[in-house]
């Protein structure tokens, strides 16, 4: 399943680059959002103590440590990680028959 997921993200990728060509944005990431992140992970502590942690809740947890980074080189671990839970979530919903297989490209 997760190369049939990673397949659809290449695709995805290779649409928006033939859209808007190589981006080269700043990274626009520090510690303003420290103080969100920590609000976001009490609520996913909470949350996952009553039994109710989401999807959402964990990619919203990923996005945040994202924003938060600085450092190039953990800026790009944050960013595989916020990936693989957007995959793994991907996953889940092909398990439970909500997003069919597609064809690999």
């Amino acid at each position: 399943m997760t190369n049939n997921t990673l397949s659809l993200v290449r695709g995805e990728r290779i649409s928006q680059d033939a859209q808007w060509g190589v981006l080269d944005h700043p990274d626009g990431t520090g510690p303003a959002f420290a103080a969100m992140l920590k609000d976001w992970r009490e609520y996913v502590d909470m949350a996952a103590t009553y039994g109710m942690l989401t999807w959402r809740d964990i990619l919203v947890e990923e996005l945040f440590e994202v924003l938060c980074e600085q450092d190039p080189e953990r800026l790009g671990t944050e960013l595989v990680q916020l990936a693989g839970v957007a995959v793994a979530w991907r996953e889940h919903l092909h398990r439970r028959g909500a997003a069919p297989v597609v064809a690999a490209a």
